[in-house]
């Protein structure tokens, strides 16, 4: 199993190859040229994509997945929230709705933060076994960044959890540095989920924003958050 991070301008997504191909989110709208470009890099066309997993519905994981389902990948994502795909509208908090007031016109005219809505093809209730779509691996139920986060738990003792955890701020230096995204829903929620993960013996974090994420750094990252809790 091979894990390829995909780095879009304001997000990461993440290509799996085992014995097919999964993506793990789709970027923003405007980011269909470069992640198509970053995919075949990897020696894969979007014929071959047995599917897209979206995170979670937030523009910048799942701007591109009616166009990925336009060209025939099955889109994967939270029963919970397939309304939302559906409109085209984000869940929970935002960058542009946690922003200060002074700032959220700047950004709503420099954000691509819209989305066009996206039928979900394969809801997922709790958990998915990923075998059918040639991974050894699951995606589980996450709630903590939205209450309908999804993560891609994988044999390898690695998982792709969004934006349960980011990298620096926003992937800025030190991206290898774990940090709460800022736009999370519950961060006690994101806590938990974390230490989940690594209690099943989870090593590497493939986050959303930043770098992978290694364990010495997530149980250090633990520790500190515990002690000021």
């Amino acid at each position: 199993m091979r894990i390829h991070r995909i780095s879009l301008p304001l997000s990461n997504a993440f290509l799996i190859c085992d014995r097919k191909n999964l993506l793990v989110d789709a970027g923003c709208r405007t980011d269909l040229s470069e992640l198509v470009k970053q995919i075949e890099n990897c020696g894969v066309r979007l014929k071959n994509l047995a599917g897209v997993v979206l995170t979670h519905v937030h523009f910048d994981h799942c701007g591109c997945a009616s166009e990925l389902r336009k060209a025939g990948v099955p889109v994967i994502a939270s029963s919970q929230s397939r309304k939302s795909l559906s409109d085209g509208v984000q869940e929970g908090k935002t960058l542009l709705n946690k922003a200060p007031s002074f700032l959220r016109s700047s950004l709503q005219r420099t954000l691509p933060s819209a989305f066009p809505g996206v039928e979900v093809d394969v809801p997922v209730v709790d958990s998915l076994d990923l075998h059918d779509f040639g991974v050894d691996g699951r995606v589980a139920e996450t709630p903590g960044h939205t209450e309908a986060s999804l993560s891609v738990i994988l044999a390898n003792n690695a998982a792709c959890v969004g934006d349960l955890l980011m990298g620096g701020v926003l992937g800025l230096p030190p991206a290898w540095k774990p940090a709460q995204h800022p736009s999370s829903a519950d961060f006690i929620a994101c806590l938990d989920q974390i230490q989940r993960l690594r209690k099943r013996g989870i090593e590497s974090f493939y986050v959303g924003h930043g770098d992978v994420l290694e364990a010495r750094h997530i149980d250090r990252w633990i520790a500190n958050q515990s002690s000021h809790s």
